[in-house]
């Protein structure tokens, strides 16, 4: 015959409460970790890869294959970016924020294809491929904007 042994619940749902408490101490210095919680929050950009494009009208981001060119990119208020596939794989552009700017792709943006989107609040927009990435690794960039001087 099986004997079954007496539950311990206070220890699992102290064991549980401790898991929780502790779950958003630990961390790294990824930049790439945080999420901003809105577009106005500031993204940390690698200095040295952060492109100066404020002024024009159009600014352009290739996305070949499994990387963006330029992935880190400083425009102004009121720009349109015009991603371009240049690749021979599909990617689609997803906000690190969900609703963070208009326009993002959802789905998949087949090889040779344009899609544009207009950044009229200033602020850091974090994006993505789904299909090649995260916000953490992979496929990844981001864009500040700034307002006109």
């Amino acid at each position: 015959m099986l004997r079954r042994r007496p539950l311990r619940t206070p220890a699992v749902a102290v064991l549980a409460v401790a898991t929780l408490l502790t779950a958003g101490c630990g961390g790294s210095d990824d930049a790439a970790d945080a999420r901003p919680s809105s577009p106005t929050t500031t993204f940390a950009f690698p200095q040295d890869e952060l492109v100066d494009e404020t002024g024009k009208a159009v600014v352009e981001i290739s996305a070949i294959d499994n990387s963006l060119e330029p992935r880190y990119v400083e425009i102004t208020v009121g720009t349109r970016v015009v991603w371009k596939n240049e690749g021979r794989n599909p990617h689609d552009i997803l906000p690190a924020v969900d609703g963070a700017f208009a326009g993002a792709v959802a789905s998949e943006m087949p090889p040779g294809s344009t899609h544009t989107v207009t950044f009229d609040t200033a602020g850091d927009f974090p994006y993505y491929c789904s299909t090649h990435g995260t916000m953490k690794n992979g496929m990844n960039g981001a864009i500040r904007v700034v307002a006109a001087s």
